[in-house]
């Protein structure tokens, strides 16, 4: 070989190995090989093994890992079909399940940036139908540690940023930050700061976890929403503790028609027993997932004047409320505000309602609030009013002296 052709691939040796170590590099700092490699996500369950086995058994395999979960029995990896067959084959592995996909339903209209023109505070229409201001003599929702799982929030924001008291992102290295919108304005109609300006949340000193769970389209996988709820049960230390600094209150923006499996039902159980209230929100005609589990409160919307918009069903079960929903006027990202409608809403003023029941009764299990929001609601007679269907909607005045 002359030294021309030996040059040539001498060069060709180079650039390749600079392309591979570029690419470990970009791994390594952005997080992101989990969600770049070949195949779909699963969850793998595995008999009486550690961590470590866990993760042994799983290189074996040639998955990649996407999480771990504390005291359980069970990983989520990127697999392709010869890893599952193999992971199949191992005596070690009781089963492998594909993580479904939950999504977040939001719609905003109406952007507004008041700018330097933010000078007023409003109180939007929902706040005084579910009786927070009668509440706020008694509860603002101080010390209520509320963890949004969802697309993230816009930090920063005028409304948000005191009220925030931790932000993670699980899904990838980086700031939890909301690139759709749906967390920054379920986020302003719980706590939105009550500062003089923008608006005011139904639980204006509530404290905010914000974590990311869903990428900007509002897709999340179920394997990142259960980590996102061991995050809750965590709180900012990482330690499993009902009395350390884990929220009080979960809001899961998203919704799925299929149940989300074993592993997330696992961890939504953990928090569940650990007395934790979690919210979910409903899908569309169907209730959906995580909302339709036993024990997760969910909210129909109602619209302006106690009225029921179109499409909303008139009878609700034990673990659901009517809260507003309707033209919703709330934060929104880039330092702004928008108008959206939707069960999450209604299910964002349920959960700020709680907030105020938890903080006035600080003596009180959290999921038990879930229960006296929905016992103590006010019956709203339309028929008599010929404004439509008969409900009962949440009354957090009413909640906060419930005996």
């Amino acid at each position: 070989m002359d030294s021309t052709k030996l040059f040539a691939v001498v060069a060709v040796v180079i650039v390749l190995a600079g392309i591979y170590f570029a690419w470990q590099w970009y791994v390594e700092i952005s997080g992101k090989d989990n969600l770049l490699v070949q195949g779909k996500t699963y969850f793998v369950y595995f008999k009486n093994m550690s961590e470590e086995q866990m993760k042994t058994e799983l290189k074996k395999s040639g998955g990649v890992l996407r999480y771990t979960y504390q005291n359980m029995s069970f990983i989520s990896a990127k697999l392709s079909e010869k890893n599952i067959e193999g992971l199949k084959n191992n005596k070690k592995v009781e089963s492998v399940e594909e993580a479904v996909i939950a999504k977040v339903d939001f719609a905003p209209s109406n952007i507004v940036n008041l700018g330097t023109n933010n000078t007023d505070e409003v109180i939007p229409w929902g706040i005084g139908e579910i009786g927070a201001q009668g509440a706020w003599k008694k509860s603002k929702g101080s010390f209520a540690r509320i963890a949004i799982i969802g697309t993230g929030i816009s930090l920063g924001h005028s409304e948000l940023a005191a009220n925030t008291a931790w932000a993670v992102n699980v899904l990838e290295k980086g700031p939890a930050l909301d690139g759709q919108g749906s967390g920054t304005h379920a986020a302003g109609i719980i706590a939105a700061d009550e500062n003089g300006i923008g608006i005011i949340g139904v639980a204006p000193e509530a404290k905010l976890y914000v974590i990311k769970a869903c990428d900007d389209k509002g897709e999340c996988l179920a394997d990142a929403l259960a980590k996102a709820i061991e995050s809750a049960r965590t709180g900012p230390d990482g330690k499993i503790e009902t009395k350390g600094d884990n929220a009080k209150i979960i809001l899961i923006t998203a919704s799925s028609e299929l149940t989300l499996g074993k592993a997330f039902e696992a961890e939504l159980g953990a928090a569940l027993d650990e007395g934790m209230l979690v919210v979910g929100v409903r899908g569309g005609e169907a209730v959906g997932y995580p909302a339709g589990y036993p024990k997760v409160y969910s909210a129909i919307p109602t619209g302006f004047n106690f009225t029921l918009p179109s499409g909303s069903p008139a009878e609700a079960w034990s673990a659901v409320g009517y809260a507003p929903g309707k033209e919703i006027y709330s934060t929104y990202v880039n330092a702004s505000f928008a108008i959206a409608s939707g069960n999450l809403e209604a299910s964002a003023h349920f959960t700020g309602a709680a907030a105020l029941v938890i903080a006035a009764k600080p003596e009180m299990s959290p999921l038990k609030a879930g229960g006296i929001l929905v016992n103590s609601s006010s019956f709203i007679n339309n028929t008599n009013r010929s404004m439509g269907t008969d409900f009962s909607i949440i009354n957090a005045s009413a909640a906060v002296d419930w005996k």
